[in-house]
């Protein structure tokens, strides 16, 4: 799922001298809404999905989710890395508010990259990763609504990286074979979104990887800043209402906190009982079954048997 690997050079593995906060999701789970307000309330420098491999140039060569071994070498992807974590990059449609200034500390967010994410941190220990989580069937149906967006919608391409499949995918061949052939976008959805939450959950300790679910930002969003933030060492300025309620510029036609709350578990109306019943077989296969209760609520205690005890790649 990755071109153009070669040995990467001394210089190239420089790693940049400040930390970074990596806010990583996948599509639809809220990350630009949190990463606006992490940056405008942290006083960090926002950089806008610098590893998507539709619309950087640097990342062409990437396909949507790649997967590197922690020890890969790939020195076109470990040269833009450093550029990105170095604040170094100038790209317009990644710089939204403007090239980050001398010193400034950076917010990186990312939905093409969690299969990548051990791989960078192993390389730049600068980085510090946090995982967003979405209620899969809402991702799956927000990414329906916008399927005219580029998302990763052939989910057997993974059963065609025998790295992937080496490191964590092998017990699951017969349920990704079994679903990567439906003809129902949303039942595809879900099994990327497992495949894709599932491997750095395994790769990464809770330490390492702290996960923010998104149902919980919407219900209490100055603690979930705040929990952040303190992870990165900095603190909070005040949360007005204005900046919370702000949609996001990806927003569902313009949806604002208070709409958010209102159409929780919206999904369970708008998705038929086969999609359904698919999509939790899909996740029940990965561990992912009783992560959410019927309401919709996040149980993150999920989480911990799904963690490997040693971590690692």
């Amino acid at each position: 799922m990755i071109l153009n690997v070669t040995e990467p050079t001394a210089d190239l593995a420089r790693t940049p001298g400040r930390d970074v906060l990596w806010l990583l999701g996948d599509g639809r789970s809220g990350t630009t809404w949190l990463a606006s307000l992490l940056s405008q309330s942290g006083g960090l420098h926002p950089l806008f999905e610098p590893f998507h491999p539709a619309c950087v140039a640097d990342c062409a060569f990437l396909a949507p989710h790649a997967y590197l071994r922690p020890h890969a070498p790939c020195r076109p992807l470990e040269a833009f890395a450093r550029r990105v974590f170095a604040g170094e990059v100038r790209e317009p449609r990644i710089c939204l508010d403007g090239p980050p200034p001398g010193g400034a500390r950076l917010l990186v967010k990312d939905i093409f990259a969690n299969l990548l994410a051990w791989w960078v941190v192993a390389r730049f220990p600068v980085v510090r990763p946090v995982l967003l989580l979405r209620h899969p069937f809402a991702v799956a149906l927000s990414k329906a609504r916008r399927r005219d967006w580029y998302w990763m919608d052939a989910p057997g391409d993974f059963l065609a990286d025998d790295t992937l499949m080496a490191d964590h995918l092998a017990p699951f061949a017969d349920v990704i074979q079994r679903y990567a052939q439906s003809a129902d976008f949303v039942v595809r959805q879900v099994l990327i979104w497992a495949v894709v939450n599932r491997v750095p959950l395994r790769q990464f300790s809770a330490a390492e990887l702290p996960v923010i679910f998104h149902e919980s930002a919407v219900d209490d969003p100055t603690s979930v800043v705040d929990t952040v933030l303190s992870r990165f060492g900095g603190r909070r300025a005040a949360l007005d209402d204005a900046l919370v309620n702000r949609p996001s510029m990806v927003s569902d036609c313009g949806s604002t906190l208070a709409t958010a709350r209102a159409q929780r578990g919206q999904w369970r109306q708008a998705l038929a009982s086969r999609q359904i019943d698919a999509g939790e077989e899909i996740l029940a296969a990965f561990g992912f079954g009783d992560l959410y209760d019927r309401e919709g609520r996040p149980n993150p205690a999920v989480l911990d048997a799904l963690r490997s005890p040693s971590g690692g790649g």
